[in-house]
This record gives C-alpha cells, sequence and structure tokens, in this order.
C-alpha cells in the first residue's frame, strides 16, 4: 500500500477560534432604566437591529429562559437564555448559535455604559 506519509492512529486535535465584535455605548439613563430596555423583550427591536419582535416562553428573564425572536427579515427562531447576572450581565443563543453576549458596566458617575 502506498501513502503520502507515515500512518498515526492517534486522534488530532482541533482548534477552533470564534471572532468576536464588541461594541461600546455610553447612555445618559439611570442604570436600571437601562437594565429594562436590555431585558424586556419587547424593547429589543429599539435597540436590536436584527430584531423586529420578541416573545419569551416564561415569566422572568433568567439563566434557562427561552422564547422566539422574530429578525427583520421575518424569521421566526428559537432563543435561549445562556447566562444571567441580574443588572449586570446576560447572554444568549439564537438557532443554537451563540449570539449576543449583553453587559452593563456602571461607573462611579450616574451614567451607565453597555458593551454589546
Amino acid at each position: 500500500m502506498s501513502g503520502i506519509g507515515p500512518r498515526s492512529d492517534k486522534p488530532t486535535a482541533t482548534v477552533t477560534r470564534v471572532k468576536q465584535l464588541w461594541s461600546h455605548r455610553d447612555v445618559d439613563a439611570p442604570a436600571n432604566t437601562v437594565w429594562e430596555l436590555l431585558t424586556n423583550p419587547r424593547h429589543w427591536p429599539v435597540w436590536g437591529p436584527t430584531v423586529r419582535q420578541a416573545e419569551l416562553h416564561g415569566e422572568r428573564l433568567e439563566a434557562g429562559a427561552t422564547g422566539t425572536v422574530t429578525t427583520m427579515l421575518g424569521l421566526d427562531l428559537p432563543f435561549e437564555i445562556t447566562a444571567y447576572d441580574e443588572a449586570e450581565r446576560w447572554a444568549w443563543k439564537v438557532a443554537g448559535v451563540t449570539a449576543t453576549d449583553l453587559r452593563l458596566e456602571i461607573p462611579r458617575i450616574s451614567a451607565a455604559s453597555v458593551t454589546v
């Protein structure tokens, strides 16, 4: 049998790199108001350019919560909240794909800062 090189029965490791894109915005509003906008699905179309509508299948946003998000293209996709720290951060998967990880940073002054 001819071959290209030595054969090995050892498994090979695969390294996957994920690129991340961060956006930062300072908001001149009380932190609790900003957090309400970020965590209430009714408000997601206001700040999420790809969201037409969102519906939570339950009473509150928390880790493990699920729902449906309608994209600007009209696609209804399932989502799951993968991380939730009250008044600090939440992250989600949309259609099984890791999506936004939102963090609320409160500086020592009264304004709030949002990183998406």
